[in-house]
């Protein structure tokens, strides 16, 4: 899981100096109403709302994307088979997620390239997802995706109508982040105890319900509008991340439950 945290503390949010011509065509806006470097805050309405209405549908594409890819590895025998028979691609799939994130911080406005690896960072997303759904209590599935959409709708709509400046907590989730990700790491080679495992989940979920409310912040205010490529996948990130933990916190304690009720039969 180290992976996800990584991806989110090191991508790079790029301020763009000019607008392709792409976003013009989607727009469909005059382009006297756009001003070179200036953020979405500071344009017309009507580029404010084209911008946001990207931003959701490239995210909702994502994420409709990752579920139908992590039902075939969860569910698909064949598709789990194929991953199980051979471990080396899911190193491989951890490579080419981190590498075309990489890659979408330089060419995030390079149309068609930013789509292509779009799609593939998204795909390879999924896969990793789908191989923590399926070994995870399928109940806990459902109840952390259904606690996920509904934490990310609430922050996105609270966000959206406050007047507080969300950009001011940005340090203090990148030292967050970091501390979390060098917990993750130490994790991996020195195993905690059950309850300070809780405890990191539970401080994951704050974190990264920060970084929505962040994200979500700066798409409002401080990206430009041709930003919407490093926007979607801020947020994505986000959401992913929060699943993760949240689903987590509840499969443990859905496995938890199971070995109590276990041992109360067994002494009976």
């Amino acid at each position: 899981m180290s992976n996800y945290t990584y991806q989110r503390t090191s991508r790079a949010h790029n301020r763009a100096q000019k607008y392709d011509s792409e976003f013009r065509n989607y727009s469909n806006l005059d382009k006297d109403n756009i001003k070179l470097g200036h953020y979405v805050s500071e344009t017309d309405i009507s580029i404010r709302m084209a911008f946001v209405r990207k931003v959701y549908s490239i995210l909702t594409l994502q994420l409709i994307g990752t579920v139908i890819s992590s039902y075939l590895v969860t569910y698909s025998y064949a598709v789990k088979f194929f991953f199980q028979t051979n471990p080396g691609l899911l190193l491989f799939t951890i490579a080419l997620g981190f590498i075309s994130l990489m890659a979408l911080n330089y060419k995030a406005k390079s149309y068609p390239l930013n789509v292509i690896l779009l799609s593939i960072f998204t795909l390879s997303e999924s896969v990793l997802l789908g191989c923590i759904v399926s070994i995870s209590h399928s109940t806990a599935v459902l109840q952390a995706l259904i606690l996920t959409l509904g934490i990310f709708i609430g922050l996105t709509v609270f966000t959206m109508q406050s007047k507080y400046d969300f950009s001011q907590i940005g340090p203090i989730l990148a030292l967050s982040a970091w501390g979390l990700l060098i917990l993750s790491s130490v994790q991996m080679f020195i195993p905690f105890s059950s309850s300070n495992e809780l405890k990191i989940s539970v401080f994951a979920v704050f974190l990264f319900s920060g970084y929505i409310m962040y994200d979500t912040h700066m798409i409002m205010n401080r990206y430009t509008p041709d930003d919407y490529i490093i926007a979607s996948v801020s947020l994505y990130l986000d959401v992913i991340n929060l699943f993760i933990r949240i689903l987590d916190i509840l499969d443990k304690e859905s496995r938890r439950n199971k070995n109590r009720r276990r041992a109360e039969q067994d002494s009976e």
